[in-house]
């Protein structure tokens, strides 16, 4: 098992909505909260509280977006493209090499609790914007897993501003100067963390370690045990 290079690193942080179908795994929250997920691709999602009370997400349902095209006078709907649907040019390694650009796109899952889940399963905020730094390779739950040492910089964009996977200084700065809620504004003397500790499931791309280095809050970061990748039964599961 080798180290991955930086390059490798991020090409596995974009290319994780074409690496599985299904998911199992069970989330823990550094804050105590703990559920176990079942992900099918595109758009269902199941998810059991540690009381036992299950509730289902489903977005099968094709979604669409307003758009015009050049030689048009009047908006149109026209329905979003899942990845499944949408060819990429792979790497040797099987990487993607440029995700798509247009608005039609959509590679969403569905969430749970806040954005920084749907993140964690395509972790494409990952892979610029970003200092990778200590890359390593281990194996976790008996998984190969790649880690980096991760800090934002000022070209950081994180899928939603309140809830970043690098949350830290630049990504309160970023939601303040568009108006969003910061930590800051309720804790003035906040100790931001100096970078995060990121682990990525080689085979999936999902984030299953997320851990603040220094900072003062108690609450951030999260870790995944993934138990099945594209287990038939978990389509079953789906309906």
């Amino acid at each position: 098992m080798t180290a991955p290079t930086e390059d490798r690193f991020r090409a596995l942080a974009r290319s994780g909505p074409w690496r599985f179908t299904t998911l199992r795994f069970t989330h823990r929250r550094a804050d105590g909260q703990v559920v176990e997920a079942t992900l099918r691709r595109p758009g269902w999602l199941r998810v059991r509280t540690a009381s036992g009370v299950e509730h289902v997400v489903d977005q099968r349902r094709p979604r669409t977006v307003n758009v015009i095209g050049l030689d048009e006078v009047r908006w149109h709907d026209e329905a979003m493209l899942r990845p499944h649907e949408v060819r990429v040019a792979l790497d040797a390694d099987g990487f993607v090499l440029d995700r798509p650009r247009s608005p039609r796109f959509d590679a969403d899952d569905p969430l749970w609790g806040s954005y920084d889940w749907v993140a964690m399963l395509d972790p494409v905020e990952l892979s610029t914007g970003t200092t990778v730094r200590e890359l390593a390779s281990t194996t976790r739950h008996g998984r190969e897993t790649w880690w980096a040492q991760m800090s934002a910089t000022d070209d950081y964009e994180p899928r939603c501003g309140c809830c970043p996977l690098l949350w830290g200084a630049v990504s309160e700065r970023l939601e303040a100067a568009v108006g969003g809620p910061t930590w800051a504004a309720q804790h003035p003397d906040v100790s931001y963390p100096a970078s995060w500790l990121v682990g990525l499931d080689a085979q999936t791309g999902v984030v299953v370690s997320a851990e603040p280095l220094g900072g003062d809050r108690d609450d951030l970061g999260f870790g995944v045990t993934i138990h099945a990748v594209d287990d038939p039964a978990d389509g079953v599961a789906a309906g």
